[in-house]
């Protein structure tokens, strides 16, 4: 049910106007009513008072001589009067207050077969009373010639159908009267509603249309002077402004638009230039570390060994550079997207003694790991990424470093539950850092000083990259270093807690290592039958990725573009395709989407590696979305391009 405050102005001022209008005939009337009858009594009483006295006084002399018949005479006179129902004259009283039926001297019926009804009661002086719905005059007759003494009682009864006869008259009236008025006030509610409301209903239809049609421009005619004019102009004010303000907008949005736009055309053009750049730089930087790395496996002079190291350590600077580029590009693009493994985090800690070792034996630093008890060997996060941190920075601090050693502490923050912090250090006993520098010493391509840069190298990036990845997952870092004593950057990071059944699954897996079990099965030959189909256009990267696989007992055969590889593959049967992503004539995006899509089920699913140099989140992402297996990301080490195949091998076997 609606409440009043949810009625239309209209239905609210039909119901005011007829509910006021009603109260008010309700109350008129009813204040007529008690007055009319106030008056009504008044005047029958003392017109009833006067008749007793007068037929009273008339019959003194009847009363005196006990003459009965002149007394009936005096009373059958009150005949003319229709309203007299009887009257009585009481004589002898003898003092007595209450005349018994014996002593009266006359009386009056006005319908004779009625029953004479008395009132008695201890009337000690004159008194006009209604009992029932009749009205009784009581008047004591006196003698004047002897001193106004009592000598009878008069008592006249009146009904009141003069009364009802006015009653009815009056409620019909009355009714007539209020049915004409309530008719009268829902017409001019009706009306004065049309004046108030009209005006508000099409400010409503005005605003609602304003609304569903955005156009601002809709004016509404002022018609009056009062509030509801004030409102329709106030109304109209608003239009006004709301459309100078959208015209604004509009404007702006349009910049915004084209902002937009540019930015987004923008950063496409960047990211395609870094795709690309990424993958001229790569693909022969791919071709002279693998040929280094091959070289240094072959008998060298330490002459040319000393050559081989510099060129692989200035490739290896060169790639830090690179991939410090790219990662901040995905950084700024929000792009970053962050896994959730289960890893040895004490293995991890332990291994950048090998990881860092040559960087650390040519400077010859000292390096320790140290680990509380407290934190767990097993977590749940982003190793990858971790791993990127830690190699940051501690990057920085063996390149800082000349004397003493490096070392990296781990320590349990806090935990809960499900998570834990870590709180990870890097200490070095390196340069330091002036303590007006350690403000500015995250922002991007920043260094302590432009001659920092000349001197040691770098983008700058590679601490700013390393902030990013720590807040992005819920955590803090910060440095404290003081020149020439060396620096300690410390951050820390929310991981999850795994199981304890989980702990047993991942040690059974951490000690399955995959490099020893193949380099176990090549001493049986159980992989000489594995064969590669690999697909490449670039003839050095050809030449390292067969030499390599050869190295592992691998057959190779090899293809220029896809559509080379597709002849052969429809001729011959391979476990694994290796597969270069640009290439001419039909890349590897479409030649892996033909294999998928139209070969037998028994070649359709074989296992496919693409070979990318751009290694960008839109080029991975695309790798998966036609059907490629696994990814690595060119330049590769021998030992991972071996684990990344052995591992697919393994799986489908």
């Amino acid at each position: 049910m609606l409440k009043f405050k949810d009625l239309s102005i209209k239905t609210k001022i039909v119901l005011l106007t007829v509910s006021i209008s009603t109260i008010a005939l309700i109350l008129s009337v009813s204040i007529f009513y008690i007055f009319d009858k106030k008056e009504f009594r008044k005047k029958a009483k003392k017109d009833l008072k006067i008749l007793a006295e007068v037929i009273g006084n008339n019959s003194t002399a009847a009363i005196q001589f006990d003459d009965k018949k002149v007394g009936k005479e005096f009373l059958n006179s009150l005949k003319a009067d229709t309203h007299i129902e009887q009257a009585v004259i009481f004589h002898n009283l003898k003092n007595r207050i209450i005349p018994p039926e014996s002593e009266i001297l006359a009386f009056y019926k006005k319908n004779k077969e009625n029953k004479l009804k008395l009132k008695y009661k201890n009337y000690l002086n004159d008194t006009i009373f209604f009992s029932d719905k009749n009205l009784i005059a009581i008047h004591h007759i006196r003698d004047p010639k002897e001193n106004n003494k009592k000598i009878a009682i008069i008592q006249i009864q009146s009904n009141l159908k003069e009364y009802e006869e006015r009653t009815d008259r009056f409620i019909k009236t009355i009714i007539f009267i209020f049915a004409s008025s309530l008719v009268l006030a829902f017409l001019i509610s009706m009306q004065l509603q049309t004046l108030i409301s009209s005006p508000i209903i099409l400010l409503s239809r005005m605003m609602r249309k304003v609304s569903e049609g955005k156009d601002f421009s809709i004016r509404i005619k002022k018609k009056s002077n009062d509030e509801i004019g004030l409102l329709s102009e106030g109304f109209n004010d608003m239009l006004i402004q709301i459309e100078s303000q959208t015209k604004e907008l509009n404007l702006k949005n349009k910049d915004l638009k084209k902002a937009k736009e540019y930015a987004e055309y923008s950063l496409k053009v960047k990211e395609e230039f870094l795709a690309t750049m990424s993958h001229e730089i790569r693909t022969p930087m791919n071709a002279i570390m693998g040929m280094s790395n091959l070289m240094l496996d072959t008998k060298t002079s330490d002459l040319q060994k000393k050559y081989l190291d510099n060129i692989r350590f200035s490739s290896e600077n060169l790639l830090v550079i690179i991939n410090d580029i790219l990662d901040f590009s995905k950084i700024e693009a929000g792009k970053v997207i962050f896994e959730k493994k289960e890893f040895n985090l004490h293995k991890l800690l332990k291994r950048y003694k090998e990881t860092l070792e040559f960087s650390l034996r040519d400077k010859k630093l000292d390096f320790f790991v140290k680990i509380d008890e407290d934190v767990p060997e097993y977590i749940l996060g982003d190793q990858v990424r971790l791993n990127q941190i830690i190699l940051n920075i501690s990057g920085n601090a063996i390149k800082f470093t000349k004397f003493g050693g490096i070392g990296i502490v781990a320590k349990m923050l806090k935990e809960n539950e499900k998570f834990i912090h870590i709180k990870f250090a890097i200490i070095d006993t390196g340069i330091g850092i002036k303590k007006d520098k350690l403000k500015t010493i995250f922002s991007s391509f920043s260094q302590a000083s432009s001659s920092t840069t000349r001197k040691y190298g770098g983008t700058g990036l590679g601490l700013t990259i390393s902030k990013k990845l720590v807040e992005l997952q819920d955590g803090k870092i910060d440095v404290e270093s003081e020149l020439g004593k060396g620096s300690i950057f410390r951050f820390s990071i929310k991981f999850q807690k795994i199981s304890e059944e989980r702990k047993l699954i991942v040690n059974k897996k951490s000690k399955e290592n995959l490099f020893d079990f193949y380099k176990n099965l090549i001493e049986k030959n159980e992989l000489n039958k594995i064969k590669v189909l690999l697909v490449e256009d670039n003839k050095i990267n050809q030449l390292l990725a067969k030499t390599i696989l050869r190295k592992h007992k691998i057959d190779t055969e090899i293809a220029d573009n896809g559509k080379i590889a597709l002849d052969i593959f429809h001729k011959k049967n391979y476990d694994l395709i290796l597969m270069d992503l640009h290439m001419p004539k039909l890349d590897g995006y479409d030649t892996t989407e033909y294999i998928r899509k139209n070969f037998d089920e028994n070649k359709k699913n074989i296992p496919i590696i693409a070979l990318t140099a751009a290694a960008v989140k839109a080029e991975v992402d695309r790798c998966f979305e036609v059907g490629m297996t696994d990814f690595i990301s060119k330049p590769f080490k021998p030992k991972e391009l071996v684990e990344k195949i052995l591992n697919l091998i393994i799986k489908i076997n």
